[in-house]
């Protein structure tokens, strides 16, 4: 078969398996989710097995275990802090409400049907939004069966990942080997900096956002500053979420401790925080600990972001940037193909 009949075919059989892919994208996030999980943690396995020769299933139970125990801990930290602080916070939502609704003739006309609207909130019953047994159990029981299969594919990635990566390669043309060998070497390259890079991006911004907060006396400063970094994962999009309702509980939750300021002042400062946290993350962490690993224009990135968004949600837009940099690196692989180009020798920047 020609070089060119022969990339007309694969090309037309990977977008039958992007279609297949895109209709079965449901089920198929706990297997990404397991995909992502294995990769990440893959490194942490290899040092347990090869340091001290742990068989590689014991290796993935014990880090199972770890990775369990951490995230109970931190879960109850967590859902400790929003039940002691959530009585509160809804006090004071009805107190802003019962305001609005007494000094409803000071609002503009233009906008005051929209704040009566607003005020009537608390007269909303649990039981009038259509909530009902069956719909929860569902959803509970769907949530359990994702996660068992997570947990399995998870397994599997990680036991198996050289058998399966060996069975890829047989698929691949004996002349082709060597040099779809070096592409995957390529991308494991980039998405192991990105993926790990970001996760230590995350806690340096948690940190940083927790002591400015704790500083300020803010309540909650632990629970928003950990829920603030995980959104920050989202490109751009993310990051403004974050600032915008975590300035939005940080003022219902009392504002700033160490200071009496009005509302205007709180927001500019919390904002202030945010702002300088993540200047200190993108322009001296994120290019130390990222490097060169993702060279895409910020346009091509909130492009990514936005299409991840429409096709899978959120999972789509946390994977878009990784996903647009496996995209880049497989183009240029192919118009080294179609150019005759030796892929292994091909120069980029």
């Amino acid at each position: 078969m020609n070089l060119r009949p022969r990339l007309i075919f694969y090309t037309i059989v990977g977008l039958i398996i992007l279609i297949f892919l895109y209709i079965q994208r449901d089920i198929l996030t706990p297997f990404i989710l397991a995909a992502i999980f294995a990769y990440i943690f893959n490194p942490l396995i290899n040092l347990f097995s090869k340091t001290f020769k742990f068989p590689r299933s014991l290796s993935i139970i014990l880090v199972y275990v770890m990775l369990i125990s951490s995230v109970l801990y931190i879960g109850n930290l967590l859902t400790r802090e929003l039940l002691q602080e959530s009585e509160s916070i809804r006090q004071l939502i009805l107190n802003y409400l019962s305001y609005l609704k007494s000094n409803i003739n000071s609002i503009p006309p233009i906008i005051r049907p929209y704040v009566a609207s607003y005020t009537e909130l608390p007269k909303i019953q649990l039981g009038t939004l259509g909530l009902s047994a069956f719909p929860v159990f569902s959803f509970a029981l769907s949530g359990i069966f994702n996660f068992l299969v997570f947990v399995f594919a998870t397994f599997f990635f990680l036991k198996d990942n050289e058998k399966i990566t060996n069975k890829f390669l047989l698929l691949v043309p004996s002349e082709k080997r060597v040099e779809v060998t070096a592409l995957i070497k390529k991308i494991n390259n980039v998405l192991s900096k990105y993926l790990r890079g970001q996760i230590i991006l995350v806690i340096s911004l948690a940190l940083m956002l927790f002591v400015g907060f704790s500083l300020l006396g803010i309540k909650n400063a632990l629970t928003i500053s950990i829920l603030s970094a995980i959104a920050g994962i989202i490109p751009i999009i993310g990051t403004i979420v974050a600032i915008i309702v975590g300035t939005f509980v940080i003022v219902l939750s009392g504002g700033i401790g160490v200071m009496q300021i009005g509302i205007l002042e709180t927001i500019l400062i919390v904002i202030a925080i945010y702002y300088g946290a993540q200047l200190i993350q993108d322009y001296l962490l994120a290019p130390f600990i990222l490097g060169k690993a993702v060279r895409l224009h910020p346009l091509v990135i909130l492009f990514a972001a936005l299409a991840g968004g429409n096709i899978a949600g959120i999972l789509g837009l946390i994977l878009a940037v990784p996903v647009a940099a496996t995209i880049k690196i497989l183009l240029e692989f192919a118009l080294d193909t179609i150019n005759h180009r030796d892929y292994l020798h091909s120069k980029r920047e």
